[in-house]
């Protein structure tokens, strides 16, 4: 213990004589070591994480691939159930403990009012076993009770988040009631602080209640029609479940015994004719982790990620092994004195463990620091509202890192001290040391490694730049930058004279507002993700659903959408104020949709829908986005509002003369006479709803951009400091070269030269690596082949530059070497 106490303090002595190169080596390796800890802890959270409830790993996510024709849905068509299917796996105990479903009250978010407040908040209904399955524990109060969801109880757990936000934890709350849409519920509970819910896709919930049926509270708030309400339309799939095995079942035998009865249950409602012709149904069990079903298309970038900060640590670690390498020579005397005093390699090795140890220490200490604030930028500018703070896994994970660094660190420069030769005990100065050539070979091997993973990473960043270029440039189809979406939501149920009057006033006012050219409405804003999908009947002739190949998109839209969102009609006309409940009901369709069906035939006149909702085709637009800027296009159909039996949730879309931000103060006024409980839900520009769907693919060209901005600082940092060493090393043999006549430009060049060979041992291993991973991210690119020419060259270009950069230095320091005072300093 003595002797360790002993090392250290003389370490620390050693580190204080050089603060340059403590700085230099604790500063490198705080971003290695901060870049892979953030990063770790992202993939940590969105991929590994287990939600915080009793015994996690026997939760499970439910889905599916093939829906039975006939059947409609709202979201993703693999994640969503109908009520009678829901009932029917929860009434089987054979191998689940229980079954429980979740729905979304709103696509969006949801108004509530406690006392005269007004707000939006994430709000799900739920089982009434949806606690207690989870074995989620209540802060405060208690949780829903399985009679709760049988009586659609009026009572309201809120979330610890919430709780802490918007009520300062207030022990009297419960009990007190909060207006949920109009609807009064009270507060029973408050869930446990590390609970957000079980959203998938980093959504936090704030508010649950129990499964409802009451049209002002449909789930998704989609309007209640006798087609798309959760308790009397069976074949309405807008259920997401979650089971629990029992205890010693296995995955596949819980799916041996369910798939049957999904089977079965799915079709119960269809018909027989259904289940003969269309395809056979099965769960997939997903486990409850991370982000649920949405962590597949976070994996794969994820993985890329890890890989480009994993290479910068390497990168990061052999420049400070060259560094410890380059003192360690420096230090020969020393050691040599030490070893012609007795000392063996053990003593050397734990005095330079203990240097190395406390570099490491300081510097991942930093790292962790810098981990902490990245993490919390990364979450802000994700959008995701889980926590991406370290947690104990990631804490371990730097651990090993920092631990394996402190070894490497302190083995690195061990054979340098131990092979110390105690003849230069007697020599006067440490310059009369020579080179060993393996040693010199060893540092030029290093930074031509460094080099190929630097072509690796600026590959890469390359790639995803290019591709984010490509999402930028993605012909929308419509004119979105000039346009105001917002979100006007009146309070209480959707009764249909009083939404139509709402909105039609709502309109005429904001149509006669300075600046404004023309308003319309949305009843899905396009450029949010959310689409209404449903089987596609045209001329009565229904197409199988053949995995949603046969799918049908569908929006309610007021008058002049097409013009205002200036998306071109090319037959036909736009939906018009006269397109009333009284009027035939019509649809304007898309050019995909007349291409796949209609094709060769005038689509004019064509009918869109099963006999109880036909409606006539009176025109044809060019295709547009709608969901998100990198879809295909799709069969879609808009339809008139005011045909709908009922009128809810819509959007407002304006297009400005000039800027429609500037419009916003005007709009809430009029919405404020109009309805004071009615908050703006989301106002944005239409065009910044789109760029928002390409939002991950952005955040990870900006990460790829900084890494590999990074890797390409420390390589020259890496090289720059192996020729400034190998100068140094060289003073007199380039003064005994300038001696004899050799020019300045010639030792420049000498120089320069060295560093070339080694930029070239770097591409003719970088660039074959680069092309065998590009394959890793195509997943991640937008009509951007993975192995893209441009990319290929800008990585060799940047390589080269950046080497250059780096050399000339040294190199200028060389050439301006005073030959006499080379051979005086010998």
């Amino acid at each position: 213990m003595q002797a360790m106490l002993q090392d250290l303090r003389y370490a620390v002595r050693q580190i204080e004589k050089s603060p340059a190169f403590a700085i230099t080596v604790v500063a490198t390796l705080a971003l290695g070591i901060g870049a892979n800890t953030a990063v770790f802890s992202v993939m940590n959270a969105v991929l590994l994480r287990m939600l915080p409830v009793h015994e996690p790993k026997q939760l499970f996510y439910l889905t599916h691939a093939d829906m039975p024709a006939g059947v409609g849905n709202i979201d993703d068509s693999r994640y969503t159930y109908g009520i009678n299917v829901y009932d029917r796996l929860k009434q089987d105990h054979s191998v689940f403990s229980d079954v429980i479903a979740y729905a979304p009250l709103s696509e969006n978010k949801t108004a509530v009012r406690f006392a005269d407040a007004v707000e939006e908040i994430e709000a799900d209904e739920v089982s009434g076993s949806f606690f207690s399955t989870l074995g989620v524990r209540m802060a405060a109060g208690q949780p829903f009770t399985s009679a709760d969801e049988d009586h659609h109880s009026q009572l309201a757990v809120i979330s610890y988040a919430y709780w802490t936000r918007r009520f300062n934890r207030d022990p009297n709350l419960i009990g007190k009631p909060i207006f949920v849409n109009g609807v009064p519920f009270t507060v029973i509970g408050v869930s446990a602080p590390s609970f957000y819910g079980v959203e998938s896709g980093g959504s936090a919930t704030d508010l649950w209640l129990p499964l409802q049926n009451r049209p002002e509270l449909n789930a998704w708030g989609v309007p209640a029609t006798e087609l798309n309400t959760l308790y009397s339309s069976p074949n309405w799939w807008s259920l997401r479940l979650m089971a629990r095995l029992r205890d010693g079942v296995t995955e596949q035998q819980a799916l041996a015994r369910m798939n049957p009865l999904f089977d079965h249950a799915a079709y119960e409602t269809t018909g027989v004719e259904d289940r003969k012709n269309g395809p056979k149904l099965k769960l997939t069990l997903v486990p409850a982790q991370g982000l649920g079903t949405s962590s597949d298309q976070y994996r794969d970038p994820l993985r890329v990620l890890m890989g480009m900060v994993v290479l910068v640590l390497v990168i990061a670690c052999v420049n400070i092994i060259m560094l410890l390498v380059a003192r360690s020579s420096a230090r020969e005397r020393e050691f040599a004195l030490r070893l012609a005093l007795g000392a063996g390699r053990g003593p050397l090795f734990r005095q330079l463990l203990a240097e190395s140890s406390i570099l490491v220490i300081a510097g991942s200490s930093l790292g962790w620091f810098f981990a902490v604030q990245a993490t919390r930028l990364l979450a802000i500018w994700s959008g995701l509202q889980v926590s991406l703070s370290p947690d104990m896994p990631v804490f371990l994970f730097a651990l090993a890192v920092s631990a394996f660094s402190a070894l490497l660190f302190g083995l690195a420069p061990l054979r340098t001290a131990a092979s110390a030769k105690v003849g230069l005990v007697l020599k006067s100065s440490g310059m009369q040391t020579t080179s060993n050539r393996e040693r010199m070979l060893t540092g030029k091997v290093l930074v031509a490694v460094q080099m190929a993973f630097c072509v690796v990473l600026l590959f890469a960043c390359g790639l995803l730049v290019r591709s984010l270029r490509n999402y930028r440039n993605v012909d929308l189809g419509m004119r979105a930058e000039s346009v105001l979406a917002v979100g006007i939501h009146p309070v209480g149920a959707p009764e249909y004279v009083r939404s139509l009057a709402f909105y039609t006033q709502l309109t005429e006012r904001l149509q006669a507002l300075p600046g404004v050219k023309s308003v319309t409405l949305a009843e899905l804003r396009p450029g949010t993700g959310w689409s209404d999908n449903a089987p596609l009947t045209i001329d009565g002739h229904l197409y199988p659903w053949d995995n949603a190949r046969n799918m049908l998109r569908s929006n309610r839209v007021g008058p002049d959408f097409f013009t205002t969102l200036g998306i071109p009609v090319v037959a036909g006309r736009d939906i018009r104020p006269s397109d009333t409940q009284t009027a035939q009901r019509v649809v304007v369709v898309n050019q995909t949709l007349v291409d796949r069906y209609l094709k060769g035939t005038s689509p004019l006149g064509h009918t869109v829908g099963d006999a109880s909702h036909v409606a006539t085709i009176v025109g044809v637009t060019r295709d547009s986005k709608y969901a998100s800027s990198d879809e295909d296009p799709m069969p879609m159909i808009w339809g008139s509002y005011q045909q709908q039996k009922v009128i809810q949730n819509m959007d407002v879309e304006i297009r400005a003369a000039g800027d429609p931000i500037s419009l916003l103060p005007a709009v809430r006024s009029i919405v404020r006479d109009l309805d004071p409980d009615s908050p703006l839900d989301k106002p944005q520009l239409l065009e910044t709803g789109f760029e928002q769907t390409y939002l991950m693919p952005a955040l990870f060209a900006r990460l790829a951009i900084f890494f590999g901005a990074l890797a390409a600082t420390l390589v020259a940092v890496g090289l720059y400091g192996a020729l400034a060493y190998r100068v140094s090393r060289r003073t007199i043999e380039i003064g005994v070269r300038m001696a004899l006549g050799a020019a300045r430009a010639e030792v420049l060049w000498m120089i320069v030269r060295e560093s070339l060979y080694l930029v070239l041992a770097g591409l003719l291993a970088g660039l074959p690596l680069a092309w065998l991973t590009s394959r890793l991210m195509a997943s991640m690119l937008f009509r951007l082949s993975p192995h893209d020419s441009f990319s290929f060259a800008a990585a060799a270009l940047g390589t080269l530059l950046v080497s250059l950069a780096a050399a000339l230095i040294p190199a200028r320091r060389a050439a301006s070497i005073e030959p006499m005072r080379a051979l005086r300093a010998e």
